[in-house]
């Protein structure tokens, strides 16, 4: 069975994870593959295996990104480097060979817009072959013709998906599956789309390419040597909507996500199950280890320590310090270590920088969404980790903010949900491919176009 690289490729790290799909659930498909898992992991706590009766986890695990900066190939070299290393080390310590690989896109690399579609109709029965008809006519998956659905900028000309988010009949009416129904005078496609910047795609898949890797727009389950893109917005919907907690999603209030990253934060409107809008500011984690380092005289991985060691959202008394190790001293013998008091340096260094990422960050969302309107916040990334910055977020917004983590283990991090939602995805899609007996979907196709509806919707409907 095929052998599948999730790859969510960070500036900082790089979250990866293998899995292999196992033949015999395709022989009993009758068992459910959701949560049947062998808690086989070694002591260190890498994961040995894990096993439910559809897929396997072979590896797991972060590894520090070259040559990426704000999510962009900033050094090809060192870029291609890593790839090419990541890729052998993985082939080499699993000992399996790699079929597909599926990339994670996101920050200054994606663009999503939400767009309308309406057509008049006369006591109009909805059918896949009415729709399919229609769209075929206005669309060109792929590229989509400006003139009658969406402008995109003009370095955004590559479609990596289009999903139906509801339809509405007779201007009255939502639904999430209209087929079999009637319209008596129109039918709205709501349309959420995702487009990859042109130079990035380009610069990002060159190294696969050169391991035999061929970018294809047509996932299919038979697939060999293949790379396909997911937008990192479904990752992060997909992810929490199959927690526990929000598995009616739906029926939620708008909620909002945010990630907060090593170069980049993103926030994800969420309305009505599924994504609305997504916008980022050039500010990270980075800018804060930057100022704890420059302030303190300490290297960047001694100031992520410091950052994630103390409490924001606590009052420390006067007497209370942590000791440094200034980078200028490491080797000296006279001066090995200093004191600092911890509340000057959550007063004068980190919350300041804090409270201008969250600041930019709100105003960027008031420019797309009235934010008034989002009943939560859920925050993730590896910003989740620092003690008390929810309660921060919570006063600059006003809107009640929790971390959260995937209730699944070895995805228990909060560095790690786009890649659990991308799994989550993928596995769900072959899933329910496997159902209808058919082996590919086209997703994205640049000239001739037929069953579109029926083709992305079957695709989506099980992500949220």
């Amino acid at each position: 069975m095929a052998n599948v690289l999730f790859l969510d490729i960070g500036s900082r790290f790089t979250k990866y994870c293998l899995i292999q799909l196992l033949e015999n659930f395709f022989k009993n498909p009758t068992i459910n593959y959701k949560e049947e898992k062998n808690n086989n992991i070694q002591d260190n706590g890498n994961i040995n295996s894990e096993k439910n009766s559809f897929y396997e986890i072979l590896a797991l695990g972060l590894a520090d990104t070259e040559g990426i900066n704000y999510q962009r190939v900033v050094d090809y070299s060192l870029y291609e480097e890593f790839i090419t290393s990541l890729v052998n080390d993985i082939k080499k310590e699993t000992n399996k060979n790699i079929d597909i690989i599926l990339l994670s896109i996101g920050g200054p690399n994606l663009y999503s817009i939400v767009s309308n579609l309406k057509i008049e109709v006369n006591n109009q029965e909805i059918t896949h072959s009415f729709l399919d008809d229609y769209l075929s006519k206005k669309t060109k998956i792929g590229k989509i013709h400006a003139d009658t659905i969406v402008a995109l900028p003009e370095d955004f000309e590559n479609i990596i998906s289009i999903l139906p988010r509801l339809f509405i009949i007779d201007s009255v009416d939502k639904t999430y599956n209209p087929i079999g129904l009637t319209a008596k005078n129109s039918l709205e496609i709501e349309l959420f789309i995702s487009a990859i910047k042109s130079d990035h795609k380009k610069n990002i898949t060159k190294p696969f390419e050169k391991l035999g890797f061929e970018v294809n727009d047509n996932i299919n389950f038979n697939s060999k040597n293949s790379l396909f893109f997911i937008p990192n917005v479904l990752s992060y919907n997909k992810a929490i909507s199959n927690s526990n907690n929000l598995r009616k999603i739906r029926d939620l209030p708008p909620l909002a996500i945010i990630d907060l990253g090593y170069s980049i934060t993103e926030v994800v409107v969420i309305l009505e199950g599924t994504p609305y809008v997504k916008v980022y500011i050039k500010r990270g984690l980075k800018n804060i280890l930057k100022d704890i380092s420059f302030a303190l005289g300490t290297n960047l991985e001694e100031a992520d320590n410091i950052l994630l060691g103390i409490d924001i959202s606590k009052i420390h008394k006067e007497d209370e310090y942590i000791e440094i190790n200034p980078v200028f001293y490491n080797n000296s013998n006279v001066i090995q270590k200093e004191k600092v008091q911890i509340q000057s340096i959550i007063d004068t260094v980190i919350i300041p920088r804090l409270e201008e990422i969250i600041k930019l960050l709100k105003s960027a969302l008031a420019n797309s969404f009235s934010y008034s309107l989002v009943s939560n916040i859920l925050l993730i990334g590896g910003g989740a980790n620092i003690k008390g910055i929810d309660k921060l977020i919570y006063n600059t917004f006003e809107i009640r903010t929790n971390t959260f983590k995937v209730n699944k283990k070895y995805f228990d991090d909060y560095r790690l949900i786009s890649l659990y939602g991308m799994i989550e995805i993928f596995v769900d899609k072959i899933y329910q491919d496997y159902k209808r007996s058919k082996y590919e979907i086209s997703i994205v196709k640049s000239n001739k176009v037929k069953g579109i509806v029926e083709k992305i919707s079957e695709f989506f409907k099980n992500f949220f």
